[in-house]
């Protein structure tokens, strides 16, 4: 299955973590990243999963205000804190169906630490008409 995914996307096939659906990858994703103390950003009505993944270890959530119920990425950028380790950005977002558009995600890419890991979620991509997609697999070889 990686083999395969890896030819499909032109990734590596040690950059594809495979779950049991996208609630399992998320847990795992908090479980290796995150601690008791640490942090994690999202905004407020994203996907429900963030805010439980992020309780389950112990560590602080902080959820961003919205904006017109889509993620307000300059505000994520100024709550994240030195003990952040997680930032998890639903686009399209569930359950608002907001898009953040591909170049507001790529100037919050070249804004972040590299200390802080970036959880792009892009789950319902699929059914974006190709002029709304970002070319997110790309920026994997600008931001590893």
């Amino acid at each position: 299955m990686k083999t395969a995914l890896s030819k499909r996307y032109a990734v590596d096939a040690q950059q594809i973590i495979l779950g049991n659906g996208s609630n399992d990858v998320l847990d795992l994703a908090a479980r290796v990243f995150l601690k008791p103390g640490a942090a994690a950003v999202y905004s407020q009505h994203a996907f429900a999963v963030y805010p439980l993944v992020v309780q389950t270890i112990g560590a602080n959530g902080i959820s961003v205000p919205a904006r017109d119920y889509g993620h307000d990425l300059t505000a994520m950028l100024d709550a994240i804190t030195p003990e952040t380790r997680i930032v998890f950005i639903a686009s399209p977002n569930n359950p608002t169906g907001t898009l953040s558009s591909a170049k507001d995600l790529l100037h919050f890419m070249e804004h972040i630490s590299r200390d802080v890991l970036v959880v792009l979620d892009e789950a319902y991509n699929e059914y974006l008409p190709e002029a709304n997609k970002a070319e997110s697999i790309e920026w994997l070889k600008q931001f590893p």
